[in-house]
């Protein structure tokens, strides 16, 4: 029963609803229940989740009616007319579940779970300290960290904790009654996958055409170039290099699994430094710290 964007949708929020399980499991343990600020670190994670955990249930739930309408169909004729409105009522509700799941995932909250870079520039004393910070609260919620000079390194779960840090903080030491004010720019920027190159059938138009120009008399006798146009995209790719059209068509959909896959990472890296820019842009300061020596 499950059409082919049902299917591509259950398979992407998978393992965000395994994740969503497994940290259930973890905040039913006494020993993390008494870790105050590792339990609330779970349940922000949990929280970020939870509205694309019922979204992929309640889809669940009317792709497991919608297949036993159909085996009623297949076995109970004389109620056919019953499963078939059912059925029918069924692919209504799925529209909008599915809408509502492609939204959340188009939102990014599950971006949260994400392990992330923290980049410090700016006064050697403020970044010293930030550093200092980062660490121990990284080690604290148990994320991970790594350390390469000013570029920290977080594991699964830091962009969650650290993204609010992005921006320009404001160091006000008072050295011998003396009041000094530096500033340290920090990045946050996600660890982003590049999702996997999947298209519909639906997605595709594809074309067959004479091939033209050199490769031998038989080349312009038989229909075996391949023209492929991705719909959503507009990307389009044709081969015409190979006389059997079988071949030029496995060519071809190489060939456009490729742009797919440049495409996806040119998306990904605008993503990045559209963050990178809004960070350094912002106006005023994330955080002013106060330091006396």
């Amino acid at each position: 029963m499950p059409t082919e964007e049902v299917k591509s949708l259950l398979e992407e929020t998978r393992v965000l609803d395994e994740k969503y399980d497994q940290l259930s499991r973890l905040l039913s343990y006494p020993e993390i229940l008494a870790d105050a600020k590792y339990m609330r670190f779970l349940v922000q994670e949990q929280t970020t989740l939870k509205p694309i955990h019922g979204a992929r249930q309640r889809l669940l739930k009317l792709v497991e009616d919608g297949d036993f309408c159909l085996e009623e169909l297949k076995n109970n004729g004389k109620d056919r007319k019953f499963y078939e409105a059912e059925l029918a009522e069924i692919n209504e509700k799925i529209i909008p579940v599915c809408e509502e799941i492609k939204k959340l995932l188009a939102d990014g909250g599950e971006i949260d779970l994400n392990g992330c870079t923290i980049e410090l520039s700016g006064d050697a004393r403020g970044v010293a300290i930030l550093k200092e910070t980062y660490i121990d609260l990284a080690e604290s919620i148990r994320c991970g960290i790594s350390v390469d000079k000013n570029v920290l390194t977080v594991g699964e779960g830091g962009y969650g904790a650290f993204k609010s840090q992005g921006g320009r903080h404001k160091f006000v030491f008072t050295d011998d009654g003396k009041q000094n004010s530096c500033e340290v720019l920090v990045i946050v920027l996600p660890k982003t996958e590049i999702k996997k190159v999947t298209w519909s059938e639906k997605d595709l138009r594809i074309d067959i055409y004479h091939s033209s120009g050199a490769g031998g008399q038989n080349v312009n006798k038989v229909a075996s170039a391949v023209r492929i146009t991705h719909l959503p995209t507009g990307i389009a790719v044709s081969c015409q290099e190979e006389r059997s059209q079988l071949f030029n068509k496995e060519r071809a959909f190489a060939m456009l699994e490729k742009k797919l896959a440049e495409r996806n990472e040119k998306e990904v890296a605008q993503r990045t430094e559209e963050l990178r820019r809004q960070q350094i842009k912002a106006n005023g300061y994330v955080e002013t710290h106060k330091i006396t020596q």
